[in-house]
């Protein structure tokens, strides 16, 4: 386990901290802790207190991961982490759970769940709103639709699926649900001068079960 605000005795160094750890779990763990050392390039020799907060998270880190648990549990585990060592993190998930065992994080950061997890569970005001593996919630992920034409064009009649996010003299940006070919054979017809259609967001998903929950808690 790993906790968002990771704690350890001050006057320790790194390395003393991970051979009280190590011995707490029956030893045995030395070279998976030297390994770890390695990966996430800390020095163990500095007393903690010295220790910046992102040296800290690797320390935090270290301790997870360096008895090869059968269930892993991050609070935020990228929280001040440079990006060659967030990447060497992920290599690591990724092969936790290649090995069978479970990896369950929390993150407030998109691109990371969609490059790291199998599921996604949502959480609002406390309560579990949606548990589904991310493949599906891609199906339902929204595209993001702009649109550029002549302004002396008006483009009044808008297909089923497209719900408007902005629209100015000559633009207009919208958000498209449902079938890719729906919406090409619309803007077959449309006679706009160009168009650019995003891949799938899962953030505007996630703002969508947002807002509904918001919705359903003042109604």
């Amino acid at each position: 386990y790993l906790a968002g605000d990771v704690r350890f005795y001050d006057w320790f160094t790194g390395r003393a901290t991970l051979q009280m750890l190590n011995a707490a779990r029956g030893n045995g763990h030395g070279d998976e802790i030297n390994r770890l050392q390695r990966v996430f390039d800390l020095d163990l020799d500095k007393r903690v207190r010295s220790y910046s907060r992102g040296m800290k998270q690797k320390l935090g880190l270290i301790q997870a991961l360096m008895h090869r648990p059968r269930l892993l549990i991050l609070d935020e585990p990228t929280t001040a982490l440079d990006p060659l060592i967030r990447e060497a993190l992920y290599r690591e998930l990724r092969a936790t759970a290649d090995d069978g065992r479970t990896v369950l994080f929390s993150s407030h950061t998109l691109t990371e769940v969609e490059a790291l997890c199998d599921e996604v569970a949502i959480v609002r005001a406390g309560r579990l709103i949606e548990c589904e593996k991310i493949a599906v919630l891609r199906e339902r992920a929204v595209r993001r639709v702009e649109l550029r034409f002549d302004p002396a064009r008006s483009i009044m009649s808008l297909p089923h699926g497209m719900h408007i996010l902005s629209r100015q003299e000559g633009r207009l940006v919208a958000a498209w649900t449902g079938e890719v070919q729906v919406l090409l054979d619309w803007l077959a017809g449309t006679g706009v001068d160009d168009v650019i259609i995003a891949p799938p967001d899962l953030e505007d998903l996630f703002l969508a079960y947002y807002s509904d929950d918001a919705k359903v808690a003042a109604a």
